[in-house]
């Protein structure tokens, strides 16, 4: 029988045993990217285009060379399906999920993954972020830098969802209906953070699905702490969109010294402390 050895194969021969060898029951050959267009339009779960924004920064992670995985052509799906939510392929990384192995070489990550290969870093066990504990003895449960930046971590700011929350809390107390209000956060993952704290009847949404919509009270989130991050910030037409939208009341949330580092937030903050 002939056995997979590295990118060949091995002629093994056993005269003095008795060997059943199972072989794959078969069937029909997958498309692998026609199957995979079709997980796409058909998800379990919500659809990609809900799951990110323009501004995300996105985490792909794939099997290392020890897998038979047709990872290339799965990237090639998901990046054209990123392209047309606005995710530009410079936004994306590709983290290779080497579990106990070595680190994969430039040469192996390259025949893995063809003209994505320049998109790939090995996952680095010792350049991690601790995200919680599990277990009675807090055990802690790290993963890798880049996947964490991709999943929004950097773009979350929970005290600020809770006080938020405390606003929302204040305006019903005061007489407001909840669906009164909406909340607006710059990204996505804020938006689901802020979304654990608040009553379903909220609104929550991102900037640009926020487009055409208006609500008696809006707040603001600016999920910013030390410095502005991330394109968005950049882009001022798309925050004056946030800063139209109530009829009555505009609430802002964020950190006045990281906003008063750009002059037309500083500006904002100006007006708004008046």
């Amino acid at each position: 029988m002939d056995l997979p050895l590295g990118t060949g194969t091995i002629d093994v021969s056993l005269p003095d045993c008795e060997v059943t060898v199972a072989r794959p029951t078969g069937g029909t050959t997958v498309d692998v990217r026609a199957a995979a267009e079709r997980a796409l339009e058909d998800p379990i779960g919500p659809p990609l285009a809900d799951r990110v924004d323009p501004d995300d920064d996105v985490a792909i992670v794939v099997t290392d060379i020890t897998r038979k995985a047709p990872d290339d052509v799965l990237l090639d799906v998901l990046l054209e399906r990123l392209e047309r939510c606005g995710v530009a392929r410079e936004q994306v990384t590709v983290v290779v999920g080497l579990g106990l192995h070595r680190p994969m070489t430039d040469d192996e990550i390259e025949a893995m993954l063809g003209p994505h290969a320049d998109l790939a870093v090995n996952h680095d066990p010792e350049s991690v972020v601790e995200v919680g504990t599990v277990s009675k003895d807090d055990v802690p449960v790290e993963i890798g830098e880049p996947v964490v930046e991709g999943d929004g971590g950097q773009y979350t700011d929970s005290k600020e969802a809770a006080r938020i929350a405390d606003l929302i809390e204040t305006y019903e107390a005061a007489g407001l209906e909840r669906t009164d209000i909406g909340v607006i956060a710059p990204f996505r993952a804020q938006g689901s953070e802020i979304s654990k704290h608040v009553p379903d009847e909220v609104a929550v949404d991102t900037v640009d699905r926020f487009q055409g919509s208006s609500q008696e009270v809006i707040i603001v989130s600016f999920t910013a702490t030390g410095a502005l991050e991330g394109p968005i910030f950049e882009d001022y037409r798309r925050i004056n969109v946030a800063l139209t939208r109530p009829k009555r009341a505009l609430v802002l949330v964020g950190d006045a010294n990281a906003l008063a580092t750009d002059p037309v937030y500083e500006r904002m903050v100006e007006w708004a402390t008046r």
